[in-house]
């Protein structure tokens, strides 16, 4: 996990603005990225993994966590997912072992 944003007065991480990346392991779904971020407590995710199916997988849950974030004031503006290696217009695509092994940061990683 990987977090970076604004600090508040007090030194902790600005929760109303932040980004959030999340270097997933899974035992079905192998490797995912996740990266979330936030601007005024308004949510943007983008969802990195090479099976194509997770999208469809996911599209259900998308109303309930719409729901889930509503209650604790946030607001899900979209959830986007991307599949590493396919061709985007005007990108430079990375595989996603590429995106995972990055080691761009400082901080602490944190091993569930």
């Amino acid at each position: 996990m990987q977090w970076s944003g604004k600090k508040t007065e007090d030194g902790k991480i600005d929760a109303d603005f932040c980004r959030v990346l999340f270097y997933l392991k899974l035992e079905h779904l192998d490797d995912v990225i996740v990266d979330m971020q936030v601007q005024n407590r308004i949510m943007s995710v983008q969802i990195f993994n090479e099976n194509p199916t997770l999208r469809k997988m996911a599209e259900e849950m998308t109303p309930l966590l719409k729901l889930k974030l509503a209650e604790i004031d946030y607001h899900l503006s979209s959830v986007h997912f991307h599949v590493p290696g396919q061709s985007q217009t005007g990108r430079n695509q990375r595989s996603l072992a590429e995106l995972y092994g990055q080691k761009e940061y400082s901080g602490v990683d944190i091993k569930i």
